[in-house]
């Protein structure tokens, strides 16, 4: 039976497996393309059957691709033969696949700790770290003791702009969620019923953990970047890429001209005062530079420090 995946990831059990990427075994006319490889320990791929990783225009990105890109049309100019088979790559990617904003659907899920419903529309400039989950996955565990726990004490507890949820896509109880919590000692929202809600289907989960780093720029929500499986680089990944996602949320230009001056401080004192640009979410958002979910005067007096240089946003 042929199949189609876009966004496709196996592989999550098994710890060999999660060391190669897509591990394609026995399988054949399967066609595969829209997957980030990125850093994995053997091989980024492996097919050991006949299968088409790409859609006849666009192919996947390998971390571990060395090819140019002529035409600055975003495809390599060579292929990538997929290791261990006779498969190969017509069409891969220089930079990480990111799909467009309509592909990021909101949601709107029950928080197991805090009993509150939390949704992804909620968030305005700022990185949402979406953790596709199960309590009863060894990955997921080790990827939670491992690496998302650690990370979010030590660089984004007190972060603003950075939002950790996990999401469980296995229907557990409140009660086991947060048992679960407790045990390994997670402090951000697990968010309930990922899978009966669609959540998971909508981001094309396959297997877990899958990581989705959505980019929420005023009211448009983008996926950053994505990966599935336990990555032992998984903090120093992660890492980068939501400081890379930060960079491109806007703090104190309010009038957009690439600067931060005066001008953009009386702007965020005119928001504060209740004036026209106050119903415009986008500029509300970009004068939040305090992240408290308001702008006073404060975030004026902000912005105006950081035109004279004495502070950075």
């Amino acid at each position: 039976m042929k199949q189609k995946w876009d966004r496709f990831s196996v592989g999550y059990i098994h710890p060999f497996i999660t060391l190669l990427g897509i591990y394609l075994g026995y399988s054949n006319n399967n066609t595969l393309y829209h997957n980030n490889h990125i850093n994995n320990t053997y091989h980024n791929a492996y097919d050991t059957g006949t299968n088409q990783w790409d859609s006849s225009s666009a192919g996947n990105y390998y971390s571990d691709y060395n090819g140019t890109d002529q035409d600055g049309d975003g495809i390599g100019d060579t292929p990538y033969p997929i290791p261990c088979g006779s498969s190969i790559d017509y069409f891969p990617l220089v930079q990480p696949w990111t799909p467009s904003s309509a592909t990021t659907p909101n949601f709107c899920l029950e928080d197991a700790l805090s009993r509150e419903t939390i949704c992804l529309s909620n968030y305005s400039n700022k990185v949402v770290l979406l953790d596709f989950m199960t309590i009863w996955c060894p990955w997921c565990q080790k990827e939670a003791d491992d690496i998302l726990v650690p990370l979010h004490n030590q660089y984004y507890a007190n972060d603003s702009k950075v939002v950790f949820l996990s999401i469980d896509i296995d229907d557990s109880t409140t009660q086991q969620l947060q048992a679960y919590a407790k045990q390994h000692n997670i402090n951000f929202s697990i968010l309930m019923r990922g899978r009966t809600s669609g959540v998971a289907e909508d981001y094309g989960i396959r297997g877990v953990p899958t990581t989705v780093i959505v980019l929420c720029k005023g009211t448009e929500r983008t996926i950053y970047n994505t990966y599935a499986g336990y990555n032992p680089d998984g903090p120093n990944a992660l890492r980068e890429w939501i400081e890379g996602a930060k960079k491109s949320i806007p703090t104190g230009d309010l009038n957009s001209d690439g600067i931060i001056t005066p001008a953009d401080a009386a702007i965020a004192l005119a928001i504060a005062a209740g004036g026209s640009a106050s119903c415009d979410p986008t500029a509300f958002a970009a004068a939040d530079v305090s992240g408290d979910d308001r702008v006073t005067s404060l975030d004026a007096l902000m912005i105006l420090q950081a035109a004279a240089g004495t502070i950075e946003l």
